[in-house]
């Protein structure tokens, strides 16, 4: 008992957080950061999946490397990040960033790898 507040004295911190503007620019810098991270994790997933999935010889170096890396959740990298980039802002984005990565690129990956040929000379062809 005492350990973690009471449902009523949460309610009452949340009431008084909202009442003094502190909630809303908490809440928008989080919405920011994880903003920030998923678009570039996503662009960064992007360009990785369609390199790997266009191109086998730079599927054949990066996949072993991402294979490793994808069972890693981005949880458990929190100190080598903390260590590497301290506690500010960078390594924030970063890690949601990585989480992002790891997930676009696979289905970018998947999906550019799966087109067929014939789709890809027509497409050139038609410009």
């Amino acid at each position: 008992p005492g350990l973690l507040p009471t449902p009523v004295e949460t309610a009452s911190a949340l009431a008084a957080g909202a009442r003094s503007g502190l909630l809303a620019s908490d809440v928008v810098a989080s919405l920011t950061r994880a903003g920030q991270g998923f678009a570039l994790g996503a662009l960064l997933g992007s360009a990785l999946g369609f390199a790997t999935g266009y191109l086998p010889r730079l599927s054949a170096a990066v996949t072993p490397l991402v294979s490793f890396l994808r069972p890693i959740p981005a949880i458990a990298l929190v100190p080598l990040a903390t260590a590497w980039f301290g506690i500010g802002e960078t390594a924030k984005r970063l890690l949601i960033a990585y989480a992002v990565l790891l997930a676009v690129w696979l289905y970018v990956h998947d999906g550019v790898s799966r087109v067929p040929v014939s789709h890809l000379r027509a497409a050139r062809t038609l410009g």
